[in-house]
């Protein structure tokens, strides 16, 4: 069962720059941010049956990438990881492009 550290630690072997949240200085791209987006428990008589926390990665590129797309679902793939993925999106102000992928992992 794959940790948030397993998938940041594959990311990091991949070339990727990843942070928590945000980057304290300038990004090199492709980079990424993930965020710990609370959790989403599982409950049966009366308790936290199965306790599962939610988070999301955000990949940032110059231009939409296919590759680093691919790259990235491969990583959460091969560490068996279900993720849903949005549609990529133009960050006008940053001049880049940002793909979110958002998961469950079980604590």
């Amino acid at each position: 069962m794959a940790t948030i550290k397993d998938i940041i630690a594959a990311l990091q072997s991949a070339g990727y720059p990843v942070a928590h949240d945000s980057f304290s200085g300038a990004m090199i791209l492709p980079a990424i941010s993930w965020t710990d987006e609370g959790s989403n428990d599982v409950y049966a008589d009366n308790i936290n049956y199965l306790q599962k926390s939610m988070f999301s990665l955000e990949m940032y590129t110059k231009y939409k990438s296919k590759t680093d797309e691919k790259k990235v679902q491969d990583i959460l793939n091969g560490l068996g990881v279900a993720y849903s993925k949005n549609p990529t999106t133009k960050i006008a102000a940053e001049n880049c492009f940002s793909t979110v992928y958002s998961f469950e992992l079980l604590d």
